[in-house]
Parts: structure tokens; C-alpha cells; sequence
């Protein structure tokens, strides 16, 4: 079963300080490219909640998981979308990165004043096989909350593969790291739970509304990522970046990407 998968920070000004990028000016071309591109999933960041009613009334033929940061689970946050009738969600589950993953909205000692959480959905394919994918935003500003949280969710991958075994993984999303950060080579490095990224060619990903200009001190940077295990990466190809731009306007300040694999 070959699906087509898609990170895609949709930056979370909905109005105002954006200008013509704000989210209202950008929603028709962003629900056109997923039609033209029609992923089977989806992982959203940056979600705040003018954007996820947006989609929830807008994003045909998807389902849509997820939830905001917050204490009371509103406010920017993290959406998966799959495409309606393709899995069986098998289940779901939310979890804040902190010492305290289940206590809302807590937070690592070093980290920014924004809470960061993390989603798992596991889908169920019709010849049964399962994918658990996991939605991932990390700190923006603590390198040391990045590797703490990317640390958590690889030794919860470890115990949910021995308690619900799945037949694919995929994490992907905004890493707000490098590929030469501490944060990503302990990604790359870590054996509690083998990942590969599969991604390596997308180049930047974070332009600013094309305003970061390459070889410049504030240059374009890659920090989104898919990773998959070992096995499913051995059949990753096709990555493809949506660098859409009309008049001034783009899909986001980052550009999302596609790639696809075998399940």
C-alpha cells in the first residue's frame, strides 16, 4: 500500500501582523494545494483554533485529530489529518512534553513559555496492517527541551512497539533544529528506537515569507522533518516540496513537503 504523507507548519497568525500571509489570505490556496497534492495524511503544526475550525469545516474528505496546548486543550497546537475511508483509527493518544506528560499544559524547567505536545494515532489499513504515526512540535528556544522531548517520545515509541505493535512509524513535523543541531543528531544516532530520516534532500524549509536569503546570517534553515523506521525507509521516494508563492503569498512561512512510502 504506497501513501503519500505530508508535514506542514501552517503558522499561526490568522489576521493581523502577517499582512497578506495572514491565514484568511492564504486558506483558499492552502485547501487548493491539498486537493491538487490529495496526501493521505497530514501532520498540521501551529494549529490555533480559528484554524482548526477552518479545516474542520473545510478539509473535504479528511479526518482530523488533535487538539491545542493549553491547560483546557485549546490554543495553538498540533492536528493529524488522514484521508476519510483509507485506515481504521485503532487509537489515539495526546501527551504534553514535560516531566509530567499527562499533567496539561506542564513544560520542561528549560524551555520557552509555550507548553509543546505531542500526537500518536495508530491506523489500522484494510489488509490490517497498523501505522502509528506521531505528530511532533518541539521548544523553539531550548535546544536542551528539544532533546528532552525528542527523548520522550523515542522511549514511548520503544514501549508502545512492545505493547501495540505496528508495521510502520512516522514522526515528522517541526523539529525547530537543524540537521547539524544536538537535537537532531541525537535523532539520528539515538538505538532506543531506530529512525531514519527521509528527507535529507527538501533543502530549507523555513523562509520567513521568502524574506531569509540564502548565505546571508539569517538564511533560510531546514527544520521540519519525516522520519520513518528502518524497514518502511528502505522504500521512501518521491519527496516533493510545495514552494508555492502568488503575488507575495505563500502557503506558510515554512514550505510543507510530501513523501511517499510502501505499507
Amino acid at each position: 500500500m504506497e501513501l503519500k504523507i505530508c508535514t506542514f507548519n501552517v503558522r499561526s497568525v490568522y489576521l493581523g501582523e502577517d499582512g497578506v500571509n495572514s491565514f484568511l489570505f492564504r486558506s483558499g490556496m492552502i485547501l487548493e494545494k491539498i486537493r491538487e497534492e490529495s496526501p493521505d495524511l497530514i501532520c498540521f503544526q501551529e494549529v490555533i483554533d480559528p484554524i482548526r475550525d477552518f479545516f474542520k469545516r473545510h478539509l473535504d474528505g479528511y479526518d482530523l485529530y488533535g487538539h491545542g496546548r493549553n491547560a483546557d486543550r485549546a490554543g495553538e497546537g498540533v492536528t493529524i489529518a488522514v484521508k476519510r475511508g483509507l485506515f481504521d483509527l485503532v487509537d489515539f493518544e495526546s501527551f504534553w512534553l514535560s516531566p509530567t506528560p499527562h499533567v496539561p499544559a506542564s513544560r520542561y524547567p528549560k524551555q520557552s513559555q509555550c507548553p509543546r505536545i505531542c500526537l500518536v494515532a495508530v491506523l489500522r489499513a484494510p489488509d490490517a496492517k497498523l501505522l502509528r504515526v506521531v505528530g511532533v512540535h518541539l521548544d523553539h528556544v531550548s535546544d536542551e527541551a528539544r532533546i528532552l522531548g525528542i527523548k520522550q517520545i523515542v522511549e514511548y515509541l520503544a514501549a508502545k512497539q512492545t505493547e501495540l505493535p505496528c508495521d510502520a512509524t512516522v514522526v515528522l513535523g517541526d523539529f525547530n533544529a537543524t540537521p547539524a543541531s544536538e537535537t537532531m543528531k541525537w535523532v539520528d544516532r539515538n538505538d532506543v528506537f531506530p529512525l531514519v530520516e527521509v528527507t535529507r534532500e527538501s533543502g530549507p524549509t523555513f523562509h520567513w515569507w521568502g524574506r531569509l536569503v540564502p548565505g546571508s546570517k539569517d538564511e533560510p534553515r531546514k527544520i521540519d522533518f519525516i522520519y520513518l523506521d528502518p524497514k518502511s525507509a528502505e522504500t521512501a521516494r518521491d519527496l516533493t516540496v510545495w514552494r508555492d508563492e502568488n503575488c507575495g503569498i505563500y502557503l506558510s512561512d515554512h514550505y510543507p513537503f510530501t513523501v511517499k512510502f510502501d505499507l
